[in-house]
């Protein structure tokens, strides 16, 4: 994929940020009280959508930007922690379903696992930022927001220890050479191709050797 390409990726994922922000269901973060399950999955989505832009460095327009509100990104973070616990039970049996597969059935499933840790990556972007945002500014929420923000980093490290464990590592390094990894490393952006996460940093590589 050229340059060219790349940017029009890019541009596509502030297309999904602009299509997140639209949400209906964010409204209710605007009034007092519980929110709905569908409110919470719209924060989820909008940080993760926003992390994307974040993570590969795509531009976002001055009239989209701004960091998550505190109560928008513990919704987002608590949601986040959720889907990570749901994907880490998943994964238990990946190589065992991958083993029931037909070899194109099997790339999709490994691709699938690695998409969800990489949303995962979006969300503790977006929740990040959000965070120390709150930090700067005082906010009576950021105490609040930083449990949740540990929380979601914990239930994200179970993950990951689930992702290590060597029946599923080495099922998921058979799609190393897939264009799919090789299109996120090129998208990163500079801070994140210093320091890439661990399925983009040579790990399965290494595990396929």
């Amino acid at each position: 994929m050229n340059q060219q390409g790349l940017e029009d990726i890019r541009n596509s994922f502030v297309d999904e940020l602009r299509q997140a922000m639209d949400a209906p269901a964010l409204d209710e973060f605007e009034l007092p009280g519980d929110l709905s399950p569908e409110a919470r999955r719209a924060a989820y989505v909008l940080a993760a959508r926003l992390g994307q832009c974040r993570v590969f460095a795509a531009k976002v327009p001055e009239e989209l930007d701004g960091s998550l509100e505190p109560r928008m990104a513990i919704a987002a973070a608590e949601e986040g922690a959720q889907l990570a616990k749901q994907w880490r039970e998943q994964a238990e049996t990946l190589a065992d379903a991958w083993d029931a597969c037909d070899p194109e059935e099997a790339d999709c499933l490994c691709a699938d696992t690695l998409e969800t840790r990489m949303e995962l990556l979006f969300v503790q972007a977006a929740v990040e930022e959000a965070y120390e945002r709150a930090l700067w500014e005082s906010d009576e929420q950021a105490g609040a927001l930083g449990e949740a923000f540990d929380a979601l980093n914990e239930a994200i490290g179970e993950y990951d220890r689930t992702l290590h464990a060597p029946d599923t590592i080495t099922t998921l390094a058979t799609i190393r050479e897939l264009p799919l990894l090789e299109n996120w490393r090129r998208l990163l952006n500079e801070e994140y191709k210093k320091l890439p996460p661990w399925w983009l940093d040579g790990t399965l590589e290494a595990v396929a050797d």
